[in-house]
């Protein structure tokens, strides 16, 4: 909505791509979770998740905290979509299944960044490795 401007946009956001999601943490729209088993356990069930999350443990800042707040508010006095009630990833064996399948959708060299370290600067300096 802040690009847009359009009152329909509001709590709308592009939904990242899944490849090298391994490697992109901490997870979540302001990087909540470190741990993506966590990530997951939150939108497991949803609702709940809203409800019980607690942003001053992850979030410092006052703005950030009333703004988390403020937005679950008018969430839930919108109403909440039944559709987010049935949301189900399964038990502990489905989650660990969907973290395999999360790693395997990572390039294992995808966190190597070596071939990008130049030889030199351009004042001519070498580069330590």
């Amino acid at each position: 909505m802040r690009l847009s401007g359009d009152p329909a946009d509001k709590y709308a956001w592009r939904t990242p791509p899944l490849r090298n999601v391994m490697l992109t943490g901490p997870w979540g729209r302001q990087s909540h979770y470190n741990d993506i088993k966590d990530f997951l356990r939150h939108y497991r069930l949803p609702v709940l998740s809203l409800l019980g999350y607690d942003i001053t443990e992850s979030v410092d800042e006052v703005a950030m905290h009333s703004q988390f707040l403020e937005n679950r508010q008018a969430i839930i006095a919108a109403g909440v979509d039944p559709l987010l009630y049935t949301v189900d990833i399964g038990g502990p064996l489905a989650l660990d299944n969907l973290v395999q399948f999360l790693h395997a959708l990572s390039d294992d060299n995808g966190a190597d960044f070596s071939h990008l370290i130049p030889a030199s600067v351009p004042s001519g300096l070498p580069v330590d490795p």
